[in-house]
């Protein structure tokens, strides 16, 4: 929040709620500087979240509450008890869920689609794939006006059973996302069955399995896609699902990519009558994404973190991203400019705040999205040292 959106260092408070560990060796370790007690779970867990919460909100009852960290079985049950009550974001599920569909907001723009083109196919349904699959269906929803459960028909999941469907045993979060089982009946539900059924022209990769984007299933896509959108998003890189030089080969170059980690350009024959070409993937980094939706969630005194900011703050990660203007370079904004992704991300979550009426901050000035950014640079805090002057004696 700090370096990548100017918010003052004192205006932060990290906060680790120690749980306790289940690791022997660390329970046995006389240097180890944790809770030396079993993992605490269940009722008694939540009652330490909801201590937290409730403690936080009475002493600090202006502040945002940004979530990281809390597992598959917690993060989303977390948010949507909270979410409605106090202003907070997870970024494990909320966070990855924008800068994913920022990327894909810009690889839509690159070959001339939108949002209601979108097919999408979700290899990986923990924390990371549902919170994809839950912004994009929003932003679906928003842009066609129709509601959740009609956009949600456009998303296939994938996990360890193969395509989710009502036959399936699935979490709460995932119930939204599944097929009817009586459609599959006989069918392929792995993953090259169902991207030879479903046509994705979308492809996500969050479920840690190397290599699981073959060059079968690449192919497969690409053959009925004229710019396949595969983001392979599984950290670190030897759990990626593919590196961006095969599939940009298995794809004669057509393909769009954003990873989960840094990788370097990649250069192929892709160009016109076989000129070389360099096309640099992009980085899905969350750190383009929350810290604008911190600043903007602080300086206008939200209420709640709205469905509707979150997009408004998507839209401004993609419209800065370099591929917009060319194909082959990211489709997201690097780290180097963060900062200037904050601002513009704070103007949007700060204008849906207060077109959805939880803005609290008064005197905000809307009449001009320049004014707007005056005024959220005028407030971002600066990394300067004092200029030091010596005196005479």
């Amino acid at each position: 929040m700090t370096v990548c959106a100017g918010v003052h260092p004192n205006r932060t408070l990290p906060v680790v709620l120690d749980c306790g560990t289940n690791n022997e060796e660390h329970l046995n370790d006389p240097l180890y500087l944790g809770l030396r007690e079993k993992r605490v779970r269940g009722e008694q867990y939540d009652k330490l979240i909801e201590a937290f919460v409730s403690s936080a909100r009475r002493r600090f009852p202006k502040a945002m509450l940004h979530f990281e960290d809390f597992g598959l079985d917690n993060a989303r049950r977390i948010l949507d008890q909270y979410r409605s009550e106090v202003p907070c974001f997870n970024d494990d599920v909320q966070g990855t869920g924008c800068v994913t569909l920022a990327a894909i907001t810009a690889a839509l723009h690159v070959s001339g689609q939108s949002l209601k083109d979108i097919r999408m196919v979700i290899f990986g349904s923990g924390s990371a794939g549902i919170g994809i699959a839950d912004q994009v269906r929003n932003a679906i929803a928003a842009e066609c006006k129709i509601d959740k459960d009609e956009a949600a028909k456009q998303i296939w999941l994938i996990d360890k059973p193969g395509l989710l469907t009502t036959d399936v045993d699935v979490s709460s979060a995932q119930k939204g996302f599944v097929r009817d089982a009586a459609e599959w009946k006989g069918k392929d539900t792995s993953l090259v069955g169902v991207v030879k059924d479903v046509k994705p022209n979308v492809l996500i990769g969050t479920s840690t399995v190397p290599g699981a984007f073959t060059k079968d299933v690449v192919q497969e896509m690409a053959s009925h896609v004229e710019r396949p959108v595969v983001l392979p998003l599984s950290n670190p890189t030897r759990l990626h699902e593919a590196v961006p030089k095969d599939l940009l080969t298995w794809t004669n170059g057509k393909a769009l990519v954003a990873t989960g980690s840094p990788f370097d350009a990649v250069k192929g024959p892709w160009g016109k009558d076989g000129a070389e070409v360099e096309i640099q993937p992009a980085e899905c980094n969350n750190s383009v994404v929350f810290p604008g939706i911190g600043l903007g969630s602080i300086l206008c005194r939200t209420k709640l973190i709205t469905d509707e900011m979150l997009v408004g703050a998507v839209e401004g990660v993609a419209s800065m991203a370099p591929a917009r203007t060319d194909s082959t370079a990211p489709l997201l904004p690097g780290v180097e400019d963060v900062r200037a992704v904050s601002v513009r991300v704070a103007r949007n979550v700060i204008k849906a705040a207060v077109k959805g009426k939880v803005a609290t901050q008064e005197g905000i000035p809307m009449e001009s999205d320049e004014e707007l950014d005056q005024w959220i640079e005028k407030q971002m805090w600066k990394a300067e040292y004092r200029p030091i002057k010596l005196e005479k004696r």
